[in-house]
């Protein structure tokens, strides 16, 4: 091309150009018209500066014989952009283009576009740019439940983005740094409550890693505490997770501690930072009644204590601070309730009204001390609304204690911490005094409006000491620890029970129990009660002493052993009146008060330790599930046919899945998995099902044709084997007829041995249904998904269980137990 021809093509564009400006101003009207700003560069220089700019540039680009391009010199600059590619654009879609219009209406109008192409001119009206709508976010698109699934919620982004294993910060109680004299203290409390206590009820021991089921409760040594300081430490200092410490730190904990046992420490490291929250929270209520107490009695020092008030001393701290377990916390809470539950309002507002009082001192710069009133602090506290009322109570108790016998009370002999301790001795370590009057006349001295005879005070008297005993820590210690051993359970059918519960029903073994030791309870056996008496079919009982049996012991009751430890031995009768109060005391604080706390205690455990059998069964059941390795085929035919093996039909092990439904009008599905587990393909079968002597000649004729089907599939696709799916006794049949075809087909054709193999269909069932299988085979019918599952299991089971641990938990509704649907799924996830 030669720079003459060039100069021409410039010269037509240019007048084409100048034309198109020359309309511009005459169609579109003037800038004094419409409004618009004339197209006027601000700085004439600019455009001279970057012609210079843009020559070096020109020179650099060529035509075919390397003569160099130059731009058009009539090309203007357009003005609103001074960067090069704006620039460029605005030249390519004209002066209007607007950037801004362009990004959020790229494809709003394509449509108008292009039918209005050929008339596209210079002369549209300029558009005028839409607003742009803010963004949602997805709090406000999508479901709650949605975002919980998808993991998408603020606490997922937290724990996403805290250095700390989920499990950590997942767990009810977070996981905090310890020293070292607390890792030794918290070793030995685990060790002694999980590795060295008996179960109450025969459970067995083993778990899913033991070889085979155990009775006997295996003891670990000593040597253990030190490996679950060990494993405490990685856990709690150095926030390892118990897979880890299992498999990358097993020479600090083994051969004592297996992985088992290491989420045992775990699982009990958390009861035990529950235990010591609570006892700390304990311990500064306990600290705030000492020093309200102090204050009251330091309000008028002289002023001789009343009956009712009970000094809250260090001996009630030192009590709090040697408690082992939740049922002693428990135990320790409730006597400071006896005692101390009405004055908690009391104390909270003197704690209220002292801090309305406080004032600030602000120290000036001369060192002298200004009392600034807190005006704001006043107005804020009276905002807060009035003092704490106190709850009106109407319980026997504080009946009596509004009497005033509390007197009466402390005068039958011994204190509840004495009795405790002549109950915990086993012996008379502390003699009950005498006092020296008769009880009904003291008595007399007492009546009220609520208790308007000697006999109602002395009830009322009565009912004080037994609560009193009832609430005192180490009796109820004592009681415990003998209740658990000599319990015994008692059950009777109800009406609907001795209707409903036959030689069929689950609780048939059980219908009649009298006095059988809970000792003597194996495994489920107390949570199958449980579930009948939830029924209405059966009642149980569970006490301390024998039932209807005379002789033998029989008529020795408890607290007719219990009852000398509260006792004066003596003959005369004022003696002897005093221990009667005291053995009608100890007689109703036994059955009324603890008794009924006891049995109801033994029962949440015994249900406790028949939930946890059930989670080892499952787990076991469950491993062994997991622990079967992928199919291999037979070394021999390996060696016999090397083109089985070979990956000219897809590497791997190929399977043969086949599944059917009970219904013999259902066809057969088969569906070939290669060895990655994707479908090859797959084949329908619609009359496998018939019989092959069937009575009517056109069902031996289709099937047959079946048969024949199957055998070029078998012959083409040459699987390693075949998995049948084991839904009913129609699957010994449908083993015999492949059986017989893979046989045939060895015998006319020297094909390789295939084997064939019965596979559980449970996990497929629960695939079939899942919606990952419906999103993974969408135009799949359910049966040929369940083939392929079936197919998937044989080749690896590991990997086939882990497609149902999705979101929506269908690895749950596998039947690892009869019972499991009884246990809280949310707290043995």
């Amino acid at each position: 091309m030669s720079d003459d021809e060039d100069e021409e093509g410039d010269e037509d564009v240019r007048e084409a150009h100048e034309k198109d400006m020359i309309a511009d101003e005459i169609f579109m009207g003037t800038g004094a018209d419409e409004g618009e700003a004339l197209d006027v560069p601000l700085h004439p220089g600019e455009d001279e500066e970057e012609d210079d700019e843009e020559s070096d540039i020109d020179d650099f680009i060529v035509d075919d014989d390397g003569q160099p391009l130059k731009k058009p010199k009539w090309r203007k600059k357009l003005p609103g952009y001074t960067d090069a590619a704006l620039q460029e654009a605005q030249e390519i879609f004209g002066g209007d283009f607007d950037f801004a219009e362009f990004d959020t209406e790229a494809y709003e109008d394509a449509e108008e576009e292009e039918e209005d192409a050929d008339e596209e001119s210079w002369d549209r009206p300029k558009k005028q740019a839409k607003k742009r709508v803010g963004r949602r976010s997805i709090f406000e698109i999508y479901e709650p439940s949605e975002l919980e699934s998808s993991h998408m919620t603020d606490q997922d982004n937290e724990i996403r983005s805290t250095d700390m294993p989920e499990r950590f910060q997942l767990r009810s109680t977070r996981v905090k740094p310890a020293e070292d004299d607390e890792l030794e203290q918290e070793a030995e409390w685990i060790y002694r409550n999980a590795f060295s206590t008996l179960t109450i009820s025969m459970q067995e021991n083993a778990d899913y890693l033991d070889r085979g089921p155990t009775t006997t409760f295996s003891r670990k040594g000593p040597s253990t505490i030190q490996k679950i300081k060990e494993a405490l430490n990685f856990m709690r200092n150095q926030h390892f997770e118990v897979p880890f410490i299992a498999f990358y730190r097993k020479e600090y904990v083994e051969p004592e501690l297996n992985i088992n046992d290491l989420w045992k420490v775990w699982q009990w490291d958390e009861k035990w930072t529950q235990l010591k929250t609570r006892k700390q929270n304990l311990r500064r209520l306990f600290q705030k009644m000492q020093g309200y107490q102090f204050e009251q009695i330091s309000a008028d020092p002289d002023k001789p204590l009343a009956d009712g008030i009970r000094p809250l001393d260090t001996s009630d701290l030192e009590r709090l601070k040697d408690v082992q377990s939740s049922d002693e916390l428990g135990d320790v809470y409730n006597h400071f309730l006896l005692y101390y539950g009405r004055d908690i309002p009391k104390m909270q507002n003197a704690a209220r009204s002292s801090k309305k009082k406080m004032k600030k001192i602000k120290v000036d710069e001369d060192g002298n001390e200004q009392e600034v009133e807190e005006e704001e602090e006043e107005e804020e506290e009276q905002s807060k609304g009035t003092d704490l009322k106190l709850a009106s109570r109407r319980d026997m108790y504080s009946i009596c204690q509004c009497a005033g016998l509390d007197g009466l009370a402390k005068k039958f002999g011994l204190t509840p911490e004495q009795f405790g301790e002549n109950l915990r001795d086993s012996y008379q370590r502390h003699e009950t005094e005498q006092f020296p009057a008769e009880p009904m006349e003291l008595a007399k001295d007492y009546i009220c409006s609520q208790f308007s005879t000697a006999e109602a005070v002395l009830e009322g008297t009565r009912y004080m000491v037994a609560m009193q005993i009832a609430r005192e820590p180490l009796v109820r210690h004592v009681l415990r620890q003998t209740f658990q051993e000599r319990a015994k359970i008692n059950i009777k059918p109800t009406k609907k029970g001795k209707k409903d519960v036959d030689e069929a029903h689950y609780g048939y073994s059980f219908k009649y129990l009298k006095n059988k030791p809970v000792k003597e309870l194996n495994g489920d056996q107390f949570l199958k009660m449980f579930q009948a008496e939830e029924e209405g079919l059966l009642t149980i009982n569970i006490c301390i002493d024998l039932i209807g049996v005379k002789g033998y012991g029989g008529d020795q009751a408890y607290y007719e052993e219990i009852k000398q430890f509260y006792y004066r031995d003596e003959f005369s009768h004022q003696v002897q009146e005093w221990n009667r109060q005291r053995t009608l005391a100890i007689e109703r604080s036994l059955k009324q008060f603890l008794y009924p706390q006891m049995a109801k205690e033994l029962k949440n455990k015994l249900i406790a330790e028949a939930k946890e059998n059930i989670i080892k069964a499952c787990s076991r059941k469950l491993y062994n599930w997991l622990k079967v390795a992928p199919y291999r085929p037979d070394q021999q035919v390996e060696e016999e046919d090397e083109e089985l093996m070979s990956e000219a039909h897809g590497k791997g092990i190929r399977v043969l899945g086949v599944a059917f439904s009970s219904s013999r009008d259902t066809p057969v599905f088969c569906a070939l998995v290669n060895g990655d587990g994707e479908v090859g393909d797959f084949l329908r079968l619609p009359y496998f099902l018939k019989r092959r002597n069937a009575w009517r000649e056109d069902e031996r004729e289709k099937k047959i044709h079946d048969i024949e089907t199957l055998k070029k599939f078998l012959n083409s696709k040459k699987p390693h084997i075949i998995a049948i799916a084991g839904e009913n006794r129609d699957a010994q049949m449908v083993i015999e007829d492949i059986k017989r075809t893979a046989s045939e087909l060895e015998q006319e054709s020297s094909f390789p041995t295939i084997g064939v193999e019965l596979v559980d269909n449970e996990l497929a069932m629960l695939y079939m249904n899942s919606k990952k299988s419906e999103a993974d085979f969408r135009d799949y019918p359910p049966l040929l998904r369940q083939a392929v599952s079936v197919a998937r299991k044989i080749q690896d089971p590991l990997v086939e269980y882990a497609q149902v641990c999705s979101s929506d938990e269908d690895i749950l509704c596998l039947k690892l137990h009869p019972l499991q649907k009884l246990l809280d799924i949310n707290g043995h996830k």
